[in-house]
């Protein structure tokens, strides 16, 4: 497979103050388009209730080149940077872009798939694996290593926050 994409209408409620596509929006048309892929590829919503396990985002983040704006068409892409050997973390990019074809943002996030029942890391089924063995893959995909996980990894403060 050469490229996976998705189409979004923006929406009034898309919009932020600044009356474009809102930076919670990219975020939410990214979530959509990662769940939608794994649902057409054989990893429905009823498979992560059936094996009780769901994706966790460990970092995200934004680059904004062009705004989107209200009754546009916006397309995004969905490509595999990196995962770990048992697939357990991964590394995904989007690209948006806006109707007439120019680059609106890209995204990237890593993140891992958690047990709900255990709330913790695991490492998930062979379906799920099949699935995402599918989705296409950037040039420079890698196989991440803890090194790498650890690259982008950030320790929460210890003194606790008192008003």
């Amino acid at each position: 497979m050469d490229r996976y994409y998705c189409s979004f209408e923006v929406r009034w409620s898309d919009l932020d103050a600044n009356r474009h596509l809102a930076n919670a929006s990219y975020m939410n048309y990214g979530s959509h388009t990662r769940i939608k892929f794994l649902s057409e590829y054989g990893f429905p919503q009823s498979k992560f209730q059936e094996y009780q396990i769901g994706p966790v985002v460990f970092n995200e983040g934004f680059h904004f080149f062009r705004e989107m704006m209200p009754n546009e068409q916006v397309y995004i892409t969905l490509e595999l940077k990196g995962a770990s050997e048992n697939y357990m973390f991964f590394h995904f990019h989007h690209n948006f872009y806006k109707q007439d074809g120019s680059h609106a943002a890209f995204a990237e996030l890593y993140g891992g798939w958690m047990n709900l029942k255990q709330r913790r890391l695991t490492i998930p089924p062979e379906e799920l694996v099949q699935t995402l063995a599918q989705m296409p893959r950037t040039p420079d995909f890698k196989t991440l290593t803890k090194d790498d996980l650890k690259k982008v990894r950030m320790q929460p403060q210890t003194e606790l926050f008192v008003p």
